[in-house]
């Protein structure tokens, strides 16, 4: 049987696949008269808008959609169907009803239901598509069995690009955990609201993904809908039973109380050049990494580009022997190396956090300043979270770097070999002050009581004889006001030790 399944592979391309491109509204257009009149006193720069809060991120989000009069673009990894994701569908449903253009362009990893999007795909505006899709729909471990080097391989950007005129790029998938709408968890995470010049180069790389070889449409796919008016209303539905239970819920209670402005960095957007970078979607079909296809380059000149400090935040950060290597050479230059990962107790995949764990005494002898953000992180704690009750577990997930005084880059990208390597990603390098001081004065100002300082110390290694000592890392952090230290890793029993340590010898580092 799986001789036979490993014959199989994805359809050729319909010799009449569309091939389309962003649509950009007029002035007159309800975002044109709000962006249009700020856009032109600022010709040659991009206007921004950090989002740290995922309500803010959410509201910003619908706020958009909401306002769309000719076109939306979507392209993310993970588009759960939960409230969050039902909400944004339905958003982007009522946006179709009144004749908005809909491209929705997702990776099949996530996909649950093909007659879900399949429904969506009937309607006449809206137009699906994926990534690098599966063969096998009902029984996906089979792809995983005998096309592993493809289907390792996944889309892991995200942006939303409305009418031409705005875009939100950053970190965050669409689902409850992302937006702050789950009690059991919380992502740290950050996306970056972008007008101006930016929007088209957004849009560019949206354009490049839609008309690739690597991405199918549902009909080529031959999973159209056989009822599509039915299928349709199902769907619909089906949102309104979701959207009709939460209504009275303490997640749609906290939005309807919070505002989008009351979570704006500023009043005004923070105008500066910047770069949209990412991966050639067909970075998935390279043997090995060229600056033609992968980004990691470009980010790798941007960092080198550092005269006085770097400071990156990375959730799965999995640095390898050659990155501890440039670290040793920038701090032996008289750079500031700083860097905030998930320590143990607040990762979601604790495979990655064995494979970063191995460089940590390496990353320190090198001369980086090491810290761990704690599951406990006061940041996560919101007005939604309040709300929802009982506590909430933190989680890093913003992905982030700041070189010196000058530059801030936001996107999908994890400083670990599978963005490098494997994944495509994409982020925005904007060239500003105000956004790369944000970033040094929280590692300044937040990250002793937000995280773990990871420092060495030397022990001795014979009490009978204390000048025969080794280093040894000790974790400390500050709460209510005093240092607290420990001289194993915190929130880790025997076991956990164990068990991350038995994943450590594994020799699947490439893959993480």
């Amino acid at each position: 049987m799986l001789v036979l399944a490993s014959c199989a592979s994805l359809p050729p391309h319909s010799a009449d696949k569309p091939k389309t491109t962003g649509l950009t509204a007029d002035a007159t257009s309800r975002l044109g008269q709000i962006f249009a009149p700020l856009t032109e006193q600022h010709p040659d720069q991009s206007g921004f808008q950090l989002l740290h809060k995922g309500m803010a991120a959410i509201i910003a989000r619908l706020g958009l959609i909401g306002a769309a009069d000719v076109s939306i673009d979507v392209q993310y990894y993970i588009w759960h169907e939960d409230v969050t994701g039902a909400a944004l569908t339905q958003a982007l449903l009522d946006a179709a009803d009144r004749g908005v253009r809909v491209r929705a362009l997702l990776d099949d990893l996530d996909i649950k239901r093909d007659s879900t999007v399949a429904a969506l795909d009937s309607h006449p505006n809206i137009d699906v598509r994926l990534f690098n899709p599966f063969v096998h729909r009902a029984t996906r471990g089979v792809d995983f069995l005998t096309a592993t080097s493809r289907v390792n391989r996944r889309m892991h950007n995200k942006s939303l690009t409305v009418d031409g005129m705005a875009t939100i790029v950053g970190g965050r998938n669409i689902g409850n955990e992302y937006f702050e709408a789950v009690a059991g968890a919380n992502f740290a995470d950050l996306d970056v609201l972008g007008i101006g010049p930016v929007v088209k180069d957004v849009a560019r790389q949206f354009d490049t993904y839609w008309n690739s070889s690597v991405v199918f449409s549902l009909t080529e796919l031959g999973f159209q809908s056989a009822d599509a008016e039915g299928d349709l209303e199902n769907l619909r539905a089906k949102l309104k039973a979701v959207m009709s239970e939460v209504m009275n819920s303490p997640y749609a209670e906290a939005l309807r109380e919070v505002r989008y402005a009351k979570y704006r960095s500023s009043g005004d957007p923070v105008w500066a050049k910047a770069e949209v970078i990412y991966d050639a979607p067909e970075k998935i079909l390279a043997k090995k990494p060229s600056q033609d296809t992968h980004m990691v380059f470009a980010l790798g000149a941007l960092m080198n580009s550092a005269e006085k400090e770097l400071n990156i935040i990375s959730p799965y950060f999995v640095p390898g022997e050659k990155f501890v290597e440039q670290v040793a050479k920038r701090v032996s230059d008289g750079i500031r190396v700083r860097i905030l990962t998930n320590s143990f107790a607040a990762t979601d995949v604790s495979m990655v956090h064995a494979g970063y764990a191995k460089y940590r005494f390496d990353l320190l002898k090198a001369g980086a300043e090491l810290y761990e953000y704690k599951p406990t992180a006061t940041a996560s704690k919101s007005h939604t979270q309040a709300k929802l009750g009982g506590s909430s577990r933190a989680s890093l997930h913003a992905k982030t770097f700041g070189v010196d005084d000058k530059t801030l880059f936001v996107g999908s990208f994890n400083l670990d070999p599978r963005s490098a390597r494997l994944n495509t990603e994409m982020g925005i390098a904007i060239h500003s002050a105000e956004y790369a001081k944000q970033i040094s004065n929280a590692f300044a100002q937040q990250v002793a009581t937000e995280a773990y300082r990871l420092e060495l110390v030397q022990l001795p290694e014979n009490p009978q004889d204390p000048g025969f000592t080794r280093e040894v890392i000790v974790w400390s952090t500050v709460e209510n006001g005093e240092e607290i230290r420990f001289d194993t890793e915190p929130h880790m029993g025997f076991w956990k030790r164990f068990w991350v340590g038995f994943l450590r010898m594994l020799p699947i580092e490439g893959q993480l």
